[in-house]
């Protein structure tokens, strides 16, 4: 698979459109999880400021949103493993992997002082974590209750 090469960039852009935001605006859960899995995945990118989260939600692709929103609360299970490493409760990073269920390259690179690509580009990102959080809250909201988000209406929120 394309995926698995060295030389493939999952965060290469097309016309604006990265891997992950195309996968996610259509809903392919397991093309999603598959490139969440890449540390290198960049979770924020997207087209003019819709990233994989807003487009996902907006869509109502619940199964997609999870899982990004997961993504960005996987900072405590690592932040345990780099503790149990420095204190010796881990004998070594492949146990701490099990242990914690993470990545391998993840806990590799932040053991050798990465940082995660949210944190280390928030200058770049047109919205705060929390206010992208906050849009998507208020668009999973909308709708069960028969409302779909508007693009219109997520840009306005996203600038006020």
């Amino acid at each position: 698979m394309l995926l698995e090469r060295n030389d493939v960039n999952p965060n290469q852009s097309l016309f604006g459109l990265t891997p992950l935001l195309s996968a996610s605006d259509e809903g392919h859960e397991g093309i999603v999880k598959m490139l969440l899995e890449r540390t290198e995945v960049n979770p924020n990118k997207g087209r003019l400021g819709v990233t994989p989260l807003i487009s996902a939600s907006e869509k109502g692709h619940e199964g997609v949103v999870k899982m990004l929103l997961e993504r960005n609360d996987r900072e405590d299970p690592i932040a345990q493993a780099i503790q149990s490493l420095e204190i010796g409760k881990c004998s070594s990073l492949s146990k701490a992997v099990v242990a914690f269920d993470i990545p391998k390259s993840t806990l590799g690179h932040r053991m050798n002082g990465h940082q995660r690509w949210q944190k280390a580009h928030e200058g770049d990102q047109i919205l705060s974590p929390a206010a992208e959080k906050a849009i998507v809250q208020w668009i999973l909201k909308l709708e069960p209750h028969g409302f779909p988000a508007r693009l219109d209406r997520v840009w306005q929120m996203a600038e006020s």
